[in-house]
């Protein structure tokens, strides 16, 4: 399906239709225009942005860039990748990207991740957290660090709606706060710190008896 959905929005900018430089519609009025739920939508995006077709923007939308693939799109090879692996790598590259942020990040920067924290946090709250939320803060934070490589790799990676990074009620989403308060407060060796923890946690074999799906 979502390859499907990959060749329709290609059709749409090979074609003319979107643009280049123009913005696309956004995620619900795509979802509407195929007849596909969201997730799979959001798959198909970053599967073009991977490609160097779209541009995600943060807090501004995503933009067609090119009308031609400057690397080659492939749904099949992510998409047999087990989800526990995508969701390893994902927090991996956040955990890195939290560091350089921490290095090279601005207040601009600093603001940007602690507005997408503010609304997770409040997510987590809830009985049922969004994992947009978690999903937003998580590519608010490798934005930030400024590396285009670590960028389209996230992008590239499939959306697990039912595996989210943070949002655990365990060690891992602890450590991810711990290394979070550290890089608000300006402490980078307290982030090192944290980070490298972090990291230990996620490359801990098994799940974490106290993790939890965002749904029951």
């Amino acid at each position: 399906m979502v390859a499907q959905v990959v060749d329709r929005f290609e059709d749409e900018i090979v074609l003319g239709r979107w643009a280049v430089g123009s913005r696309i519609p956004t995620e619900p009025m795509l979802a509407e225009m195929v007849g596909v739920g969201r997730n799979t939508v959001r798959e198909a995006v970053q599967v073009l942005a991977y490609s160097g077709m779209l541009e995600r923007r943060q807090g501004s939308g995503t933009y067609v860039l090119s009308s031609r693939r400057c690397l080659p799109v492939t749904t099949t090879g992510l998409g047999v990748v087990p989800p526990e692996d995508v969701q390893e790598l994902k927090r991996l590259l956040v955990s890195s990207a939290c560091m350089a942020v921490a290095v090279r990040g601005d207040a601009e920067d600093l603001e940007s991740i602690r507005k997408r924290h503010i609304e997770w946090a409040a997510s987590a709250e809830t009985a049922y957290s969004d994992p947009d939320a978690d999903d937003l803060l998580s590519r608010t934070i490798i934005v930030s660090a400024r590396n285009q490589a670590a960028e389209k790799l996230f992008d590239a990676l499939p959306y697990i709606p039912d595996r989210q990074l943070w949002n655990t009620n365990g060690d891992i989403e602890r450590a991810f706060r711990g290394m979070l308060k550290a890089l608000f407060s300006g402490d980078r060796i307290g982030v090192a710190l944290e980070g490298a923890s972090l990291s230990v946690r996620i490359a801990t074999p098994g799940p974490h008896p106290a993790d939890r799906p965002w749904f029951r």
